[in-house]
């Protein structure tokens, strides 16, 4: 199987990422907080339906929380950050042109971060695919 072919459910803007958000995904990753941790725990090794995720991914120029290419759906954790005007603007427009290219993209507040909340998100996800 070719390079392309094994990332096929994974849109192609994703594979002409530059060095800095690679290093920023990493930088991430390494710097999770409890909310992203206790999800990465959930979903790592497809222990959630049996579903792949990849975590602190760059993904058409951002780096997304999780992203499930099965399913071409992003998670992103929410936390205070996220709160003030400035943020929610940014994260609409982000999650525009996320959807504009197909993917399902689904906010989940830090302290709703379960995995009920999961299975809730994925089963609507796949009810709707």
């Amino acid at each position: 199987m070719g390079k392309d072919e094994q990332h096929s459910s994974v849109p192609a803007v994703t594979r002409r990422v530059t060095e800095a958000k690679r290093s920023f995904a990493r930088q991430s990753r390494r710097a999770a907080t409890q909310a992203e941790e206790l999800v990465w725990s959930l979903v790592r090794n497809r222990q959630l339906e049996g579903l792949k995720f990849r975590r602190q991914v760059p993904l058409m120029g951002f780096v997304v929380d999780f992203y499930c290419p099965e399913l071409r759906l992003v998670i992103e954790l929410d936390g205070p950050i996220h709160e003030s005007e400035q943020s929610r603007a940014s994260d609409a427009e982000r999650d525009q042109i996320l959807r504009g290219n197909g993917l399902a993209v689904v906010r989940i507040r830090n302290e709703q971060a379960s995995e009920q909340t999961l299975r809730e998100v994925i089963g609507s996800v796949q009810q709707g695919a």
